[in-house]
């Protein structure tokens, strides 16, 4: 059994719940009907940013902004903090702007800036914060530097260990979400079938549409090829909400219809995925078999089931069967 999965540094997204990523204003539907329970997850998401997620959002954008001016202008004297906060503020707007565009190229390039900002903010103030709270033990104990040449020196000696290990992570992770992890698996079943082996691919979270693109699925497209499986498996989010915000659909479906297997390719849902006739439109064009609560006989050896997930603001709970 061939694992397939991309488990990389993930920046933290607002909108981020048990029902998937959706963007501001947009209501989660039963099918392509509007539901009362949408709506009231949409209004209780749009209250909590509002009140709680975004203040916090920009006063940590604000913080890790005055703690970098400062350590600029302590290497530079002569540097602008006016310029700095010209162009600063401007990558904390790429994350909250992109919300409110219509899907294309542009409204892509720059939320991609925006979660590189804020996967990058993350690290930063967990730093800070761990900084923060060591200055205000030395504070206590009166252990602080002395003003002058000598608390200048740690300043810069901090904040730039605060940069480099920021940094440093924020590289470790981008490189490792970019990579191709293949992991093999060897499971023995005491079944009687009339298949003595069967070779597996198995691929979860793509999460196209906000950040994965064609490119990804061209690099897991031939990692399963150059592997000759007997039958594919997607297990859920292969994407990231709604398929309008994907923007190279187009490009994704004909990669994806290039997978080669003995048996075919299958796919069942996850919590970012969200079923409508243009999603199972796509599988069916990908010739991938997507399976909601569905069982399939395979070559009369074997049954393949695909459930729904539990948390799909899609499907009903009670609409999921139990027998």
């Amino acid at each position: 059994m061939i694992n397939l999965s991309n488990y990389g540094f993930v920046p933290l997204t607002l909108l981020e719940s048990q029902f998937g990523y959706c963007r501001i204003g947009t209501i989660p539907t039963f099918g392509d009907i509007p539901s009362r329970k949408g709506m009231v997850i949409s209004i209780g998401m749009f209250l909590l940013q509002s009140a709680f997620i975004i203040p916090l959002f920009l006063f940590a954008a604000f913080f890790a902004g005055y703690r970098l001016s400062g350590l600029l202008k302590l290497l530079f004297p002569r540097f602008k903090k006016l310029i700095f906060w010209i162009i600063y503020p401007l990558f904390p707007i790429c994350f909250i702007i992109p919300s409110y565009l219509p899907t294309s190229r542009f409204d892509k390039f720059l939320f991609n800036i925006g979660c590189d900002y804020m996967g990058l903010l993350i690290i930063t103030i967990m730093l800070l914060m761990l900084v923060e709270f060591i200055r205000f033990i030395l504070f206590i104990f009166h252990r602080l530097p002395k003003k002058g040449e000598q608390r200048r020196k740690a300043h810069i000696i901090v904040g730039l260990t605060v940069c480099i290990i920021s940094a440093s992570v924020f590289g470790y992770g981008m490189i490792n979400a970019d990579t191709i992890d293949t992991k093999e698996y060897s499971i023995n079943i005491n079944k009687e079938c009339k298949i003595d082996n069967l070779k597996i691919a198995m691929i979860a979270d793509f999460h196209f549409g906000y950040q994965e693109n064609a490119n990804k699925a061209e690099s897991v497209v031939e990692a399963i090829n150059d592997q000759n499986v007997d039958i594919v498996f997607f297990v859920g989010d292969t994407f990231d909400g709604d398929l309008d915000e994907v923007f190279d659909l187009t490009r994704i479906q004909d990669v994806l219809s290039n997978i080669k297997s003995k048996y075919g390719v299958y796919a069942c849902m996850g919590n970012h995925d969200i079923y409508t006739a243009d999603l199972e439109r796509f599988f069916s064009e990908c010739n991938i078999n997507l399976l909601t609560d569905d069982t399939l006989l395979i070559e009369d050896s074997f049954y393949l089931v695909g459930r729904n997930d539990r948390s799909l603001e899609t499907f009903k709970r009670e609409d999921r069967k139990t027998e």
